[in-house]
């Protein structure tokens, strides 16, 4: 699977949901992969792939449900549509729980399924861009020195530079010049922009 593609991954145990789906994926410049089961999809899948799953609650072997629930376990983060005639709250609740973004029921119109799509490719194509800057901002806080990361966890805290220059036991155009090298290295212009991108990178590990 190419994993930096937007694909819908579509599984259904009927050849001719599988083949509408496709078709509607190819008129909307989406690229689509097939299973006809759980099985299979989960045999061939790469947690790492971008786009979104259009999975039917009935399948042979294990349900939709539970496919969904493999593959949280499996750290997939990809939004999910769910296709059901049998769908209710509860179920409707559960799959919910575990990444579906909707449940559309059948019988369902083309430009219903199409809309669902393209909200689910774009989530996912947002979800991705903001891994992309907290992993630079990983990135960035691994490339500071000892010293720097200290300043860095004062600057967050609040301190004014006196106050980290005594806590430091250096001079405050010390500190000043080691303030200004962290912010260039972070990529931020203040304090506040300091703390915003740092705790967001944090709170997302």
């Amino acid at each position: 699977m190419n994993e930096s593609v937007a694909t819908l991954f579509v599984v259904d145990d009927e050849p001719d949901a599988r083949r509408g789906a496709a078709a509607l994926a190819s008129s909307m410049g989406i690229r689509c992969e097939t299973f006809a089961s759980g099985e299979e999809l989960l045999g061939r899948f790469n947690p790492a792939a971008t786009g979104c799953l259009l999975i039917d609650l009935r399948l042979s072997g294990m349900s939709g449900l539970e496919l969904i629930e493999r593959l949280t376990a499996k750290g997939c983060t990809l939004p999910v549509i769910l296709i059901s005639a049998y769908a209710d709250v509860r179920t409707t609740v559960r799959a919910m729980k575990n990444g579906a973004v909707t449940v559309i029921e059948k019988p369902y119109q083309a430009d219903e399924l199409a809309d669902a799509i393209e909200a689910a490719v774009e989530s996912s194509r947002r979800a991705r861009e903001e891994q992309a800057k907290r992993a630079e901002v990983r990135r960035r806080i691994s490339s500071l020195t000892q010293r720097e990361r200290q300043t860095m966890e004062m600057i967050m805290a609040g301190k004014p530079n006196k106050a980290i220059a005594r806590e430091l036991d250096l001079s405050q155009r010390t500190v000043d010049r080691v303030r200004a090298v962290v912010l260039q290295k972070m990529g931020v212009d203040s304090a506040v922009g300091l703390a915003r991108v740092v705790t967001d990178a944090r709170v997302a590990d």
